[in-house]
């Protein structure tokens, strides 16, 4: 249904966000995350505004845990450190990475001098 409507509305940012999120919840992150990228480019505030306009997540877990993951790439790359970290809080809470996996991946170096992030990191390193 989101292709269909993309086909009436190609550059509806909502639809391909929640395209992207369908996309991750089938375990095909990659189209997931151009999708979110895509979403990003068309507008920027994606993932803050529309809260209620997006489709309610019955995904298992570790399916929301990947999502969250994500949607902390599509967070960061729009400069929104707060809500990347909360969207990587869910993701570790929720079984999909391990705080080692997020420090490696270089899309989240940004996070590296945010003292919440350092934080996060150090609570993480005690349990």
């Amino acid at each position: 249904m989101y292709r269909k409507a993309l086909k009436l509305q190609p550059q509806n940012a909502l639809v391909r966000k929640n395209l992207g999120t369908d996309l991750i919840a089938q375990h095909k992150y990659q189209q997931g995350w151009e999708s979110y990228q895509t979403a990003l480019d068309l507008d920027p505030k994606i993932f803050e505004n529309h809260v209620a306009a997006i489709v309610p997540n019955n995904a298992a877990i570790a399916e929301r845990g990947a999502m969250n993951y994500y949607m902390a790439k599509g967070c960061i790359r729009s400069g929104k450190n707060e809500c990347a970290l909360e969207y990587l809080r869910k993701s570790v809470s929720e079984g999909f990475v391990k705080p080692e996996t997020i420090m490696a991946d270089r899309s989240f170096a940004a996070l590296l001098n945010f003292p919440e992030f350092q934080q996060f990191l150090t609570e993480q390193q005690a349990r």
